[in-house]
């Protein structure tokens, strides 16, 4: 098991009112992206699998859970499906290619998740829908 990049929250630039989000992508690259572009709103940490996350998940109460899944990653229904047995719910936006062939995924998990954004993502796009998502709960 890989050691989880958690982003230090005491050296986040973002204020602490808006929100905190984890940043599950197994892509280095992106999740350092993301990562950087959401830091001035919200406390964001990352992780790179969904049992970081979820472990992640127990530690810290997050608000929201953006989960950048490919076409062979374990765990993320289950994540998931998870989030919704615990009291205090984190709002989910999953991120992933979409392909024909996970379309019966993608209704099953749909059911827990607030939003799904199809890869490639438009960043602005995503900053708005977790705006609106963090803003309703």
């Amino acid at each position: 098991m890989s050691v989880p990049q958690r982003h230090n929250r005491e050296e986040s630039a973002g204020p602490r009112s808006a929100g905190r989000i984890l940043i599950m992508s197994k892509d280095d690259a992106l999740r350092s992206s993301l990562q950087l572009y959401f830091e001035g709103e919200y406390a964001v940490s990352s992780v790179a699998s969904c049992e970081e996350a979820a472990e992640a998940l127990r530690r810290v109460p997050e608000d929201l859970l953006l989960l950048d899944v490919g076409l062979f990653d374990e765990g993320a229904e289950e994540l998931v499906t998870s989030l919704h047995a615990v009291p205090r719910r984190v709002a989910v936006v999953l991120m992933y290619v979409y392909r024909e062939a996970l379309r019966a995924w993608e209704q099953r998990i749909r059911r827990d998740v607030d939003a799904v954004c199809y890869k490639p993502v438009d960043v602005s796009q995503l900053a708005d829908r977790i705006r609106e998502i963090l803003y309703n709960r």
